[in-house]
């Protein structure tokens, strides 16, 4: 019978898994970890993913962030190859020759399924230097967070993320590991010529209590899956007087009809409109759907944090709003149509848009090169020359606070913080008038930017590329590639105009 701190582990796994295709594999991080900081957000909680907000983990980040959000203290070990030396203690351990006898092999799956519990973390390692890790479930299962055979999550050649419609998170049989063909072209199977060593580790004793919010996942909200969303998610920014809404969604995964309360109190620094106290039975597969909505009355900050949802005495993930440095410009349209026309005259989007903001007493840096130094440091990696984010100043600077990226840029912090950087961006994210600044090299020499009109995309989209405009489809592939791009930046003029 498994204890509570098993359980409320297991809980917390599930929640991942119940995701669905909010969590996606990250195989940027993989691919880049030892130049960049990955995009995987292993401090946040599962009911962080959401349609808002997709979470990126990779099979070792899925378990960093199950216990951490279990027991609020971390495992010593974020990346595959340092948790069967890193991770203790460590039950079993088996380096292969590749000479082994059949015997020798059953022997070995012998050992491993009787010493199993679960909580158990097995990880195996390649001769390539990658490898994978997984959880052990109850019965005999695993879960984990894996491309699984499919093709890989990133398109390099279009610079494009490939999202599976069901997510990245698999429970899958413990007998995929000895069973080459329920593996599936040998992908998990331990004894394969490709491993080169495993283990299986028991961290879980050495962890205190679970945390209080984990016992209420497990208690109250077992089957649940909980989010929260908002009308102003990624980089929209909400201004003084500007109504909030969000959003709370209840869905009951589980096979039994469930008690659901939904409690709601607003971020600081907000006027309550409307809010929720809705209570009700949710069906077998039901969803129970509740509303708010908050009056800004604040402007010194950067962000509303998010309200405090709880659901069943579970505190809910909320997503902060960014919070706008100046009012609307009730002549706004006309000036981007005024730098829209510069635009295709020949002059360059940031020259445009800086001639434009000049006469409302806005200070815009014209020359797209100089964005690489004047909001990035140039930083010597061992994997080569990267880009690192200076201090974000969103009171003083033009750009969006933590709407950067790209597969230059590093950003320690990242890991503590998700709101360092964004990890997607999309249309939703921009206002008319945006500037999103591209560099192909740590230099800016072949900078390049375009403006978003709020019906199109004009300027260019490489280093030297002529100057058109993108709609649809078409302009919604270009934001999608901006992540597989050197440096990118969201730059907000006209929130200098005071």
């Amino acid at each position: 019978m498994p204890d509570i701190k098993t359980e409320a582990l297991l809980a917390c796994a599930r929640a991942y898994y119940e995701r669905g295709a909010a969590l996606q594999y990250d195989q940027c991080s993989m691919d880049r970890v030892l130049q960049l900081t990955p995009r995987r957000r292993i401090y946040q909680p599962p009911e962080a993913g959401t349609s808002q907000n997709t979470l990126y983990l990779d099979c070792s980040g899925f378990i960093h962030a199950a216990y951490y959000n279990t027991f609020g203290s971390t495992i010593p070990a974020t990346l595959t190859w340092h948790m069967i030396d890193h991770v203790k203690p460590r039950v079993f351990y088996y380096e292969l020759t590749h000479e082994e006898t059949e015997e020798t092999l059953q022997q070995i799956e012998a050992e491993i399924r009787s010493l199993l519990r679960p909580g158990d973390i097995l990880t195996y390692e390649l001769h390539s230097g990658n490898g994978h890790t997984m959880m052990v479930l109850n019965d005999y299962r695993l879960i984990h967070c894996s491309q699984h055979g499919h093709l890989g999550s990133y398109d390099y050649s279009k610079r494009q993320n490939r999202h599976l419609d069901r997510g990245f998170m698999w429970i899958d049989s413990l007998d995929n590991l000895f069973d080459p063909l329920q593996a599936g072209e040998d992908r998990d199977y331990l004894f394969s010529t490709r491993v080169k060593r495993f283990s299986v580790s028991r961290p879980l004793d050495s962890f205190g209590e679970p945390t209080e919010e984990a016992m209420l996942r497990l208690k109250g909200c077992s089957g649940l899956r909980c989010s929260v969303t908002t009308s102003h998610p990624g980089g929209r920014q909400a201004r003084p007087g500007d109504t909030v809404r969000y959003t709370v969604t209840v869905d009951n995964l589980s096979e039994e009809t469930r008690p659901v309360r939904i409690l709601f109190d607003p971020p600081a620094g907000t006027c309550l409109l409307s809010g929720i106290d809705a209570a009700g039975e949710v069906p077998s597969g039901g969803t129970l759907t509740a509303d708010a909505a908050v009056r800004v009355a604040l402007a010194d900050k950067i962000c509303l944090e998010g309200p405090e949802v709880r659901v069943n005495g579970m505190r809910v993930f909320s997503p902060r709003v960014l919070l706008g440095a100046a009012p609307s410009i009730p002549e706004k349209e006309l000036l981007i149509r005024q730098a829209e026309t510069f635009i295709r005259q020949g002059l360059g989007v940031t020259e445009a848009v800086a001639k434009v903001v000049r006469g409302l007493g806005v200070a815009m840096e014209p020359q797209a090169p100089r964005y690489a130094v004047t909001y990035f440091h140039q930083y010597d990696a061992v994997a080569g020359c990267v880009l690192a984010r200076l201090p974000q100043k969103p009171q003083q600077d033009l750009a969006v606070y933590g709407m950067f990226g790209g597969m230059g840029v590093i950003t320690p912090e990242m890991a503590y913080s998700e709101s360092i950087r964004t990890t997607q961006l999309s249309l939703r994210d921009l206002e008319p008038g945006d500037v999103i600044w591209c560099s192909d090299d740590p230099y800016g020499t072949g900078a390049y930017a375009c403006l978003y009109t709020g019906e199109s995309l004009v300027g260019s989209f490489e280093s030297n590329g002529q100057c058109r405009a993108l709609q649809g489809e078409e302009m919604d592939r270009f934001i999608d590639t901006l992540f597989g791009r050197y440096a990118f930046l969201l730059l907000r003029p006209w929130q200098g105009v005071k």
